[in-house]
């Protein structure tokens, strides 16, 4: 079965909306790769053609979504919100952390990081 050329494309746009929307509603672990892939409308294999891993598709979701509003008005209290924008820029500095950890160890190869 052939597939349109412009398939992957997208089906990882798909994705993203659908990465960008379940981040905004429920935390980075609050859903699954098949259940992104579900609410993308697509099979569990596009989200694995198109991202090693959920903190890929973080990534992207970041540079797509940076200067958009992330965090849903509709959906929930102000003081949810509140609370899920802590835990998605915990998540942020948590990722940025473990760049920064992996570039240090790469620069400085033997050496690990201490305390």
């Amino acid at each position: 079965m052939r597939y349109p050329p412009d398939q992957k494309a997208r089906a990882k746009q798909a994705i993203l909306q659908a990465g960008a929307r379940a981040l905004r509603t429920s935390g980075f672990k609050g859903i699954g790769v098949d259940g992104l892939a579900a609410s993308a409308g697509v099979m569990s294999g596009a989200f694995d053609s198109n991202f090693s891993n959920k903190e890929a598709l973080l990534e992207e979701v970041i540079e797509t979504c940076l200067g958009e509003p992330f965090i849903d008005s509709e959906s929930g209290s102000l003081a949810e919100r509140q609370d899920r924008l802590k835990e998605w820029l915990g998540n942020v500095q948590r990722y940025v952390s473990a760049l920064a950890a992996a570039a240090e160890l790469h620069n400085e190869p033997g050496l690990a990081r201490s305390g």
